[in-house]
């Protein structure tokens, strides 16, 4: 990020961006050997502006009502993996960009954005906690053995990770792709360094 600039670039992933994407990843940001990279909503914004302005600038460009969408900022985790980490709370109205930028995001060439739809199926099949036990956002990908296709289809909360966590993801999974019960369905999770585990 030139910090001389007076402006960011920012680029939002959204649930259909996610959905297109036949990558490991939630999108294609740099690497444009292996996959097409994502097209990916653009936004030119002052640092000095306000979130909820940026957040209704999105929302009345995206086609959204911005009551019902929250953004999450992408932070790099251990693993090197850009993920959405927590939404940028918005109890402050005169909360500006480059603060969002300064505590909540990854420090590359532009800020990357999750926009999640609040109210979509995954809402209603949310796996209950204890406050004490915050949920954990899940994303998914679903490989087609015979098209040979790999697709987003969506994320899911749950809690913690416990030992029913893949009996319920196996449960969810079938439910939002109208498996029937008897449908086998095996999970695979992106590791560190390309290596896929067996669950």
């Amino acid at each position: 990020m030139d910090k001389s600039n007076s402006h960011f670039m920012i680029q939002i992933i959204t649930e259909e961006t996610f959905r297109e994407h036949n990558g490991l990843d939630l999108t294609s940001l740099d690497d444009r050997t292996t996959v097409p990279p994502s097209e990916l909503p653009r936004f030119r914004v002052a640092k000095r502006s306000r979130f909820l302005n940026f957040k209704f600038l999105v929302s009345r460009t995206l086609g959204y009502q911005p009551n019902k969408i929250r953004l999450w900022p992408l932070r790099e985790r251990a693993e090197f993996a850009l993920r959405p980490h927590s939404p940028v709370p918005e109890d402050d109205r005169a909360l500006k960009m480059q603060t969002v930028y300064d505590r909540m995001t990854h420090k590359g060439p532009y800020i990357v954005f999750y926009l999640e739809v609040v109210g979509l199926a995954h809402e209603v099949q949310v796996v209950p906690t204890s406050e004490d036990k915050p949920r954990q956002m899940i994303f998914l990908k679903y490989f087609d053995p015979s098209t040979q296709k790999l697709a987003g289809i969506g994320h899911f909360y749950l809690p913690p990770m416990g030992m029913n966590t893949s009996s319920v993801l196996i449960t969810l999974i079938k439910a939002r792709m109208g498996f029937s019960d008897g449908t086998g369905v095996k999970l695979y999770e992106v590791c560190p360094l390309g290596s896929i585990e067996f669950s």
